[in-house]
């Protein structure tokens, strides 16, 4: 067996390499995407709006000295105009870059020098004038044109501002730069991941081939040459230790197979050679054909549960002049162990009734040679004929009952006995005897009849059986040689169409008997009869 990691160790570690290599992925991803925002959010949201106060103020400024100049120096009140404009301009521009830029360390400090440069600007330098020139002081605010100071005051403030923007313009430009690199490398990332997917694809497509296909191809191959009769070629175990253990199974179970085949075929030989010995037992249990006898007419019927041996078996046998037996025993259980019993069980009732033995007797004389019996019992009817005197003697070993049916007339014949099993002290069966008219006919069945069941669980029962039997003999010739065999039919077919197809779960055993003879017995002598049976019964 093949040793190392195990299967699902190696997919864990390739999933494990596989997740790792995605969440650094997302998380590269994801924080130059943060960056790239942040970024973006500063040129849309601080430079961009603070470059345009710049040159909000720087427009304004313009048109502040504009103004100033050209009311110094004409003396037209409507140049204040566009003074005015310029300064409200020039503020509200100073106000927005001090709410953009006035806390970042680069910028605020420009944003007060410019502040400072412009205020000082309009105080010493335009204001100054203006107020001159409004209170008719011409030669002084001439003087302070010529002087100089403002318009160094207003350049000292253009030059603060021109620093300003450069500063803005700069850390515009490196932000710029910044962005384009961050868009270069999340570029260089999707390249670097969708190779890098695949090449983990391939890596893993190629270990799950060496790892999982390339053994179950050797498996496989060796599986199917096994399946095909290969029986001797043997089952490799290659790959991981969970393939190499399922080879190691499969191996096994080749073995297995093998040896139960050689033990098959070992069977089937003992099989051949003792076949020939069920059969006989079978043919022993249930002849053919049942050979004639003085006085009685029969038809047997049987059908196994299983097999070709049961437990069921019937005959019937002569007694003498006008004298006939029929015997049906049902042992319990099925296959050659039942037959053996039964076959033993046959051949010791046929030696009772041969020395003489009544039907309650031959029970008695056979329950005492078999002994203390096991687990292993039977049920079963001798039933006597007597063409000459019209009359069924019968012993029930707690059998089914007999079913006597004379035309409507249904007469049955209950138990005499227990069933003859274990010894469990002295057992005894009683002998009755009862009319029987040369019309009549009776029916002896197993239980396997009568506990037949019906797609509902309803049992055929004893019943159903009479009524089907006075149905049959209505119908049938009664002059046929062949009625008892009508009979006897007519009941399987209904047998089988109440059983709707299901199964036997029993041997079904039946026989249907009546004597040759001509005349029959009165109605008060088959009364009587049946009046000393249930006595004989109680």
């Amino acid at each position: 067996m093949s040793s190392g990691m195990s299967l699902g160790r190696r997919v864990e570690l390739l999933f494990a390499l596989v997740t790792g290599f995605l969440l650094m992925s997302l998380v590269a991803d994801l924080w130059f995407i943060q960056e790239r925002s942040r970024f973006a959010r500063q040129l849309d949201t601080e430079l961009e709006p603070a470059r345009a106060a710049v040159n909000d103020v720087s427009q304004g400024l313009v048109d502040q000295e504009t103004g100033e100049r050209g009311y110094v120096i004409t003396h037209d009140p409507a140049f204040l105009q566009p003074y005015a404009e310029g300064q409200r301009l020039v503020d509200d521009a100073l106000v927005k870059l001090r709410r953009l830029v006035g806390d970042d360390p680069a910028h605020g400090p420009s944003v007060d020098r410019l502040e400072a440069r412009v205020s000082a600007w309009r105080q010493v330098g335009a204001e100054y004038e203006i107020g001159a020139v409004r209170a008719g002081r011409f030669d002084e605010a001439a003087a302070l044109v010529s002087s100089g100071t403002g318009r160094r005051l207003f350049d000292q403030a253009r030059t603060e501002l021109a620093g300003l923007r450069d500063g803005l313009v700069a850390e515009q430009a490196a932000v710029d730069a910044r962005l384009r690199g961050i868009r270069l490398t999340l570029s260089a990332l999707t390249i670097a991941g969708a190779l890098s997917g695949l090449l983990l694809l391939g890596l893993g497509a190629s270990l799950l081939k060496r790892w999982v296909s390339r053994p179950l191809m050797v498996l496989g191959a060796a599986v199917r040459a096994v399946a095909a009769g290969d029986l001797r070629r043997s089952i490799p175990s290659p790959g991981p230790p969970e393939l190499a253990r399922l080879g190691a199974d499969v191996e096994a179970m080749r073995q297995r197979i093998l040896a139960e085949v050689d033990e098959a075929g070992r069977a089937r030989d003992a099989l051949l050679q003792r076949g020939m010995v069920v059969l006989s037992l079978s043919e022993r249990l249930h002849p053919e054909g049942a050979a004639p006898a003085p006085g009685i007419r029969v038809s047997t019927r049987w059908t196994p549960a299983s097999g070709v041996v049961a437990g069921d078996w019937c005959e019937v046998v002569s007694l003498g002049p006008g004298r006939s037996a029929v015997i049906v025993v049902d042992v319990a259980g099925h296959g050659a162990e039942a037959g053996i019993f039964a076959l033993r069980t046959k051949e010791l009732t046929l030696a009772a009734l041969d020395i003489g033995c009544d039907p309650g007797e031959a029970f008695a004389w056979v329950a005492a040679r078999l002994g203390d019996t096991d687990e292993r019992f039977l049920t079963g009817v001798i039933a006597v004929v007597d063409d000459d005197r019209g009359t069924l003697r019968y012993a029930n070993a707690g059998h089914p009952s007999l079913v006597v049916v004379d035309g409507d007339a249904v007469q049955t014949l209950d138990l005499t006995g227990p069933v003859v099993g274990p010894a469990l002290g002295l057992q005894s069966w009683a002998s009755v005897e009862v009319a029987l008219s040369a019309s009549a006919v009776v029916v002896a069945c197993s239980d396997g009849v009568l506990e037949t069941r019906d797609k509902w669980g309803d049992e055929f029962g004893l019943d159903r059986l009479a009524a089907e039997v006075v149905e049959a003999a209505r119908e049938a010739d009664a002059t046929s040689t062949t009625v008892l065999d009508e009979i006897a039919e007519r009941c399987l077919r209904t047998l089988d169409a109440f059983r709707a197809g299901e199964d036997h779960h029993d041997d079904v055993t039946l026989v249907v008997f009546g004597r040759t003879a001509e005349g029959a017995t009165s109605a008060s002598q088959v009364t009587a009869a049946a009046s000393a049976a249930a006595s004989a019964s109680n």
